[in-house]
């Protein structure tokens, strides 16, 4: 049987990435903030080269959201220039490279024309294998949530009915790595439904400065991940009967402290004592306690043994439970 980790290397492999940081690459080279736009088609272009050597096999990319619109006119008439240049002198070659291009988000607000080069460019490449290239343009996650589900009726929704709508709508699978550049830690209403497990990748390299091998970096530190969506490492034992018994034994300090001088414990692990619950140390509940607990510690320790069949490494995160 395949470890999780194999999974992830064989399996098929959705990157997304919010393109950021153009205009900061461009006014700290004192440089007009449109050349930072040009100088981020440029890296776009890059990593798509290198996105099916990496086993990439779909890139999506934020290239312009809805809320875009609210920048300076001139700004926005730049963007558009750039994206007609890039549908009249790119497609072919991503053509030629097998590459399948799909645009998703709203093109009735587009300036003449571009849409009609939106549908000449999905055509062109359809056909493409080596990698499915879908760019957001005008682009809302949660319209597209909205008009995905709005004319579905109530009985017909479900996950996957949902995640079929979206795909036909230009989105892709569900995201495997979500890439952020430029530092800033947020979605921006970026493909929110595909993203619900997607792991997370900020780098504070400049989208311009972004390439294959900054692509390549962020693929590695995604492949050492554990991803469990939501359940436990594969192999991982999870006895009900000891998860029952920790709650109840994290909530009764067992008040015999005073007994015995409680001593520190560096480089162990600490007790369940009341002084420790009051510093505010929460319980790991391991099968050995420091030294100088009291022997009501010991027998508890003992009692939490038989109940939890020794499995101590089961409760090494067991301190994330809140005390009750």
């Amino acid at each position: 049987m395949q470890s999780t980790r194999q999974q992830q290397v064989n399996s098929p492999l959705h990157v997304a990435i919010i393109m950021d940081g153009n205009g900061r690459w461009a006014t700290a080279r004192g440089l007009p903030r449109e050349a930072g736009h040009h100088a981020g088609v440029a890296a776009l272009r890059a990593v798509v080269e290198a996105a099916p050597r990496l086993a990439v096999t779909t890139l999506s990319a934020y290239a312009f959201s809805t809320d875009n619109w609210r920048r300076p006119a001139h700004e926005v008439a730049v963007l558009m220039g750039i994206l007609r240049r890039f549908l009249n002198n790119e497609i072919a070659r991503l053509a030629a490279a097998g590459v399948r291009v799909k645009v998703m988000g709203r093109r009735d607000r587009l300036p003449d024309g571009i849409a009609d080069l939106i549908s000449q460019a999905e055509a062109a490449t359809a056909e493409g294998t080596s990698l499915d290239l879908r760019i957001a343009i005008d682009y809302s996650g949660r319209d597209s949530i909205l008009a995905a589900v709005s004319t579905a009726s109530p009985a017909s929704l479900t996950r996957e009915e949902i995640s079929r709508r979206l795909e036909q709508r230009g989105g892709g699978p569900d995201i495997d790595l979500l890439i952020r550049t430029s530092g800033e830690q947020r979605l921006s209403d970026f493909m929110l439904w595909e993203a619900a497990y997607a792991e997370l990748y900020f780098t504070e390299t400049l989208w311009p400065d972004f390439d294959g091998k900054e692509l390549e970096r962020a693929l590695n530190t995604y492949r050492v991940r554990e991803r469990r969506f939501g359940g436990l490492p594969q192999g991982a034992p999870a006895p009900d009967h000891a998860l029952a018994a920790v709650p109840l034994l994290a909530a009764r300090p067992c008040g015999r402290a005073g007994r015995r001088r409680i001593r520190p414990h560096v480089g162990r692990r600490p007790c369940c004592c009341r002084r420790r619950v009051a510093a505010g140390c929460r319980p790991v509940w391991p099968l050995r306690f420091h030294i100088g607990a009291s022997r009501h510690c010991t027998r508890r320790a003992r009692d939490f043994r038989r109940a939890s069949g020794g499995v101590d490494r089961l409760w090494r995160r067991v301190s994330d439970l809140p005390l009750a």
